[in-house]
């Protein structure tokens, strides 16, 4: 299944709106589409239309190829404990909230939940507000050097985000759905500035389509275009073997518009080579032979997965403890002792300012290093968590060097 981000070009880069509520909002939506979709797409879709100079009409739409809606039940769904039918409970579960409370949060937005929907075809989510923007985008990469790019992925819905991206910036974009397609473009003599392909594709995989790619190149002494992979792993072999052939840059899906049109530009200017020189000395794993004990504290049982995966690839020895809210970090660290704290800051039954203040009454939780692992943006946020008891912070979303450079720093010190 396919999970893909689709967020127009054209959306202003800055929205004043309470972020906190509409990312609830967003998650209720994105949990349903992955609770009642078992194969295909989902797609989280964002557009923006301009009504004057500094407001606009966003329309944010939940798009799935699941299990769909019959008519009779579409308005029931948005009551409280309401599911569409007694086997749709036994196979799918869910306690039927997330829909109610999103529709009481939209008209807070003085918006309101639509849907389109057909049994078994899959469902539209969507709605629609209206508030002030600031579309400022002086700081994007001027791309004006690329004529030409060849795009392949057997996703049309991925062929369509990307090509909006780069027909945005008036590039010239041929979007193919197989590998095999494109090779036969590649033989017919056609020229492009750059390849991007998907790694995961039913014919052959990105690597392989580069590799053949790459052969009729030089067979016919054609000039090799600069080389590209976007990819929804974070395998190692990819990066490894991409690098053998000649793979510029790899992007994890979903591909953001800004991460796109930057990793172009590095690719164009030969920033990238200078990078892929420096890329072992960018991480080093932490070597130990104790076993250190790292405690996580998030509600977010995605966050909690990806922060997880980064400290294990960091620090191979550790014993992790979870922990998923503030209450039980407390509870958790009277009894594990854990030897470094990450984190979060909003949480369910316990903030991480109140769970850090708790721990740090405890006399064997003077001294264990607290690192704040937080989403929020105020100038103020980092004074707000060393003033609670806290050594450090990072900003979400975490990034694997970030933290690398936090343990190192409390762990080895």
């Amino acid at each position: 299944m396919e999970l893909i981000l689709n967020i127009s070009p054209k959306v202003p880069r800055n929205v004043f709106v309470d972020s906190l509520r509409l990312r609830q909002i967003l998650l209720n939506l994105i949990g349903n589409a992955l609770k009642f979709t078992l194969k295909g797409e989902i797609q989280i879709k964002l557009t923006a239309s301009p009504l004057n100079t500094n407001e606009y009409e966003f329309l944010f739409e939940v798009i799935d190829t699941g299990i769909g809606i019959d008519k009779d039940n579409q308005k029931k769904i948005f009551e409280v404990f309401a599911q569409a039918d007694n086997s749709t409970t036994r196979q799918f579960g869910g306690t039927g909230l997330g829909l109610s409370i999103t529709s009481k949060l939209l008209q807070l937005f003085g918006s309101k939940i639509e849907l389109e929907s057909e049994l078994n075809e899959g469902s539209r989510f969507y709605f629609k507000f209206t508030t002030l923007a600031d579309n400022e985008r002086n700081l994007e990469p001027d791309l004006k050097s690329i004529q030409n790019v060849l795009v392949v992925d057997d996703n049309q819905t991925n062929l369509l985000v990307i090509k909006e991206m780069l027909d945005y910036k008036n590039i010239n974009t041929t979007t193919v759905s197989s590998p095999t397609e494109a090779l036969k473009r590649i033989k017919k003599g056609e020229i492009f500035d750059i390849v991007i392909s998907d790694y995961n594709m039913p014919e052959m995989n990105g690597l392989e389509f580069i590799s053949s790619l790459k052969q009729i190149l030089i067979q016919n002494k054609q000039k090799i275009p600069y080389l590209t992979i976007h990819t929804s792993s974070n395998e190692e072999i990819i990066y490894e073997k991409g690098k053998e052939l000649g793979v510029g840059i790899i992007l994890l899906k979903p591909i953001q518009t800004n991460i796109l049109y930057e990793s172009l530009s590095d690719l164009i200017s030969g920033r990238v080579a200078e990078e892929v020189q420096n890329k072992e000395n960018q991480l080093k794993p932490i070597l130990s032979n104790e076993k250190i004990k790292v405690m996580i504290v998030e509600d977010n049982p995605v966050n909690m997965m990806l922060t997880k995966t980064i400290v294990l690839k960091i620090l191979q020895s550790a014993i992790i403890i979870e922990a998923n809210n503030g209450l039980e970090a407390v509870e958790h660290f009277k009894k594990t002792e854990p030897d470094l704290i990450l984190m979060d800051i909003q949480m369910p039954e316990m903030n991480g300012y109140d769970a850090t203040r708790e721990i740090r009454k405890l006399a064997i939780g003077r001294n264990v290093p607290i690192i704040a692992l937080t989403a929020g943006t105020l100038s103020d946020e980092e004074n707000r968590c060393l003033e609670s008891g806290m050594n450090d912070y990072i900003s979400k979303p975490v990034v694997l060097n970030t933290i690398a450079e936090k343990l190192k720093h409390w762990l080895l010190k």
